[in-house]
Formats: structure tokens, sequence, C-alpha cells
């Protein structure tokens, strides 16, 4: 493929489902470092792929760091947000949090002590 796409994908604690539009059928992947890097090297395939994926406590946490590593954006979503039209109240997205990922100094100042990520993994925004 070489067309912009957006690509869904459902995680899970094993797997995690992939569906890309224009794509004839979803795929799936093993939610594990290898799993992760088939998915990688398939979205470097793309024109610019951007990828949304639903919070699921800590099943998409490794998936997203490689996201980030790799350059793909990505957009994390609170499923509880989501009604069934698939659109999200305007009240929602001016709550929205919008978060920064990298290394270096500010970084590793700005990373979450272990009670925000608690708090953030009973009840995420």
């Amino acid at each position: 493929m070489s067309a912009k796409a957006v690509v869904g994908v459902d995680v899970a604690k094993r797997t995690f489902d992939v569906c890309i539009t224009g794509a004839s059928k979803p795929r799936s992947y093993r939610n594990t470092k290898q799993g992760i890097n088939s998915f990688i090297k398939s979205l470097q395939l793309l024109v610019a792929p951007f990828v949304v994926l639903e919070a699921t406590g800590s099943y998409q946490r490794d998936l997203v760091r490689r996201l980030a590593a790799a350059g793909i954006s990505y957009s994390v979503v609170n499923p509880r947000t989501i009604s069934g039209r698939n659109s999200v109240p305007s009240t929602e997205v001016a709550a929205a949090r919008i978060e920064y990922v990298g290394d270096g100094y500010t970084a590793a100042a700005t990373r979450m002590g272990w009670l925000q990520r608690f708090f953030l993994s009973v009840s995420p925004i």
C-alpha cells in the first residue's frame, strides 16, 4: 500500500486486531515484542499512517512506546467517551489531554510518578 491511511487498533492482552482504511480485511498480531515489530514494519510501508487505539489499561503501553519510537503518529482514545454512533461529544474533546513522548532531560523530568500512574490505571481520563 502507498496511500495515506488511518489505522484502527483493538488491543487485548494477547493479541491486537488492526484495520487499515482501504484494506480488504482486518489483521491480527500477537501482543508481543515480535508481533509489535511486525506491525511497525507493515506501517512503515504506508505513507503517513495515523494509528488510533483504545486505552485498555496497560495492554496498549508497549505498542504506544514502539509507535512513538518509530515516529508514527498515534492517538489513544478512551472507549467510554465514544458513543454508539462512533462520535465523541464536544465536551470530551474540550477536556482532552495532550501528551508528548520523548527522550532526554525534559522527558525524564516530566515522567509520571508511581501514584499518578496508579490512579490513571484505575480510572483513565
